[in-house]
């Protein structure tokens, strides 16, 4: 910023200018204005703002010779402010029988008469909202659809060059700030689809034709979604919505994602490798409802990966063996998860060691075998399904160990 010494000493005693800072409301419903850091970190912290890096001027805290006030203004209903210099126009916008505006308060001072160093400041709108944009910037607002209300008064520029006054006019000519429309109402959301129904069925199903499959560990899946409205006719181009739960106690659904339907009313979500989930889809008649006029579910159980290792695979009759394998998906729980050690027995499977995991999925034993045993035994690893491990019961591959 560059100011020469003919507005330094007419605004002297006001002290140095201070930037204007600009932020976004909440949910972009308008702008805000401060000249206070404070203020702004408190909008930030409290009202969930968030500033933007603007350059539109300094201006004075305190009152000087041929200075303007710009009070800021806060609509009744919403967060959503304007800036005015016009004493007229803040009066008829906070009038107390029928106030559209509350008075915030002299944001900061800005000069009537133009002079080196400083450009002027407008008040622009684009029929929603309202802009504060420098004499540099104003065209580019103009072919951006912003109309122009009036001017609020000269500013120091926030650039080392600035730009000529709009027109030969004394400050003292300066138009008054009109009032402006009030914003317009946000057009309703679009149809989520064709025909659009309130009324419409959702149906998920899986390649056997059921909600329900099973899966081996790390192999991923794909559903097909079909929306129909209630007479049957298909909706197409509509934009599903599809959440998914881990079947684990706590869980909720997260990861969203949308598919949309082609020309039957029909489309695929693919589920990626990870474990067993219950599927949420979801059809909003319009975009952007609350709540879904269909909801439709299906769940795909994932059998637990395990891996099984046996050294050495030939022992001596009454010789021992190590035991060893992994989880290939790690147990939240610090206590590990159990694993039943089989072998074929006379046509049936007996467990004849259950071992914990550790934190990260691994576990070992060693058994001995009886003087007396002989033969080929055949062994596998088994994880059961439990509340806290998200995956079906799954086996490993058997293992042959000779013995005698």
């Amino acid at each position: 910023m560059v100011l020469t010494a003919a507005v330094q000493s007419a605004a002297a005693a006001a002290g140095d200018p201070v930037p204007l800072l600009e932020l976004r409301t909440k949910d972009d419903v308008g702008w805000f204005w401060t000249l206070s850091e404070e203020e702004a970190r408190r909008a930030v912290e409290e009202a969930g703002m968030r500033r933007v890096a603007s350059r539109h001027g300094y201006l004075w805290r305190q009152p000087f010779e041929a200075s303007l006030r710009i009070h800021r203004l806060r609509m009744s209903d919403r967060s959503a402010y304007l800036l005015t210099s016009s004493e007229s126009e803040r009066r008829e916008l906070t009038e107390p029988l029928s106030p559209r505006f509350v008075d915030e308060g002299v944001v900061g001072y800005a000069s009537t008469e133009h002079r080196a160093g400083t450009e002027l400041l407008w008040r622009m709108s684009d029929g929603r909202e309202w802009r504060v944009v420098p004499e540099r910037q104003r065209a580019a607002f103009l072919d951006r659809g912003y109309s122009t209300d009036g001017p609020l008064g000269f500013v120091a520029c926030a650039t080392d060059v600035c730009p000529a006054p709009p027109s030969s006019r004394t400050p003292a000519q300066l138009a008054p700030v009109q009032p402006p429309a009030p914003p317009q109402p946000p057009a309703p959301p679009p149809p989520n689809g064709t025909p659009a129904s309130a009324d419409a069925r959702l149906r998920v199903r899986f390649s056997n034709g059921k909600r329900r499959v099973m899966v081996p560990y790390g192999r991923a899946r794909s559903a097909t979604v079909r929306l129909a409205t209630a007479p049957g006719q298909p909706i197409a181009g509509a934009q599903l919505g599809v959440r998914s739960r881990v079947l684990r106690p706590g869980a909720r659904f997260a990861g969203a994602t949308d598919v949309t339907t082609d020309a039957r009313g029909r489309a695929r979500v693919r589920l990626p490798p990870g474990p067993s989930r219950r599927v949420r889809v979801e059809y909003r008649a319009t975009l952007g409802d609350g709540e879904p006029a269909a909801v439709a579910h299906a769940r795909l159980q994932v059998r637990a990966g395990v891996r099984l290792r046996i050294r050495p695979r030939r022992a001596l009759a009454g010789g021992s063996i190590r035991i060893a394998g992994r989880l290939r998906a790690r147990p939240r729980s610090r206590l590990g998860k159990l694993i039943d050690v089989q072998a074929r027995e006379r046509g049936r499977w007996r467990t004849f060691i259950t071992v914990r995991t550790n934190r990260r999925g691994r576990f070992a034993k060693r058994y001995r075998f009886s003087p007396g045993a002989r033969g080929v035994f055949v062994m596998r690893a088994v994880s059961r399904a439990e509340p806290s491990y998200p995956y079906a019961t799954g086996r490993s591959k058997r293992v042959r160990v000779r013995v005698g």
